[in-house]
């Protein structure tokens, strides 16, 4: 009798160890793909976050300069104070900054200063903190009622 032939068997194949580290790199580069992917839709939700945050405190700024009286002085000021506005939690005051007043000299607003203006163009400009950098800007027409 002769002995039995060593023949393999599909049901004996094994994964082999080079089998697995494909597998595994595979793998790999799709969790670093997903994972780059999640770190960018968070910094994007981050930033979207800050400008429609600047966008509500600019609107409440921009309010709170049109409810303030007419300053008819040369150079006019207008100053807002946290207690003008709501602040957001992080969002400090100094986020909020008047940048110029310019005035109607007839045809354009000019940053001459001349006794007599009835129109003033106060531009306001709130920037978020540091952590995410949005700035957002508007120009408030003030009119003299008197």
């Amino acid at each position: 009798m002769s002995p039995p032939s060593r023949t393999r068997r599909a049901a004996d194949d094994g994964v082999t160890l080079l089998e697995i580290l494909i597998a595994m790199s595979i793998m790999g580069v799709a969790v670093v793909a997903i994972m780059a992917g999640l770190g960018t839709g968070i910094r994007t939700s981050a930033q979207h976050r800050a400008q429609a945050t600047a966008g509500t405190l600019l609107a409440s700024a921009a309010e709170a300069v049109k409810g303030f009286d007419f300053d008819d002085t040369c150079p006019a000021t207008y100053a807002v104070t946290a207690s003008d506005v709501t602040l957001p939690v992080g969002w400090p005051i100094t986020t909020i900054a008047i940048t110029g007043v310019r005035y109607w000299d007839g045809s354009a607003f000019t940053g001459t200063c001349t006794a007599g203006h009835k129109l003033q163009e106060v531009t306001i400009v709130v920037t978020s903190p540091p952590d995410i950098v949005v700035s957002e800007q508007v120009a408030v027409v003030k009119r003299d009622a008197g």
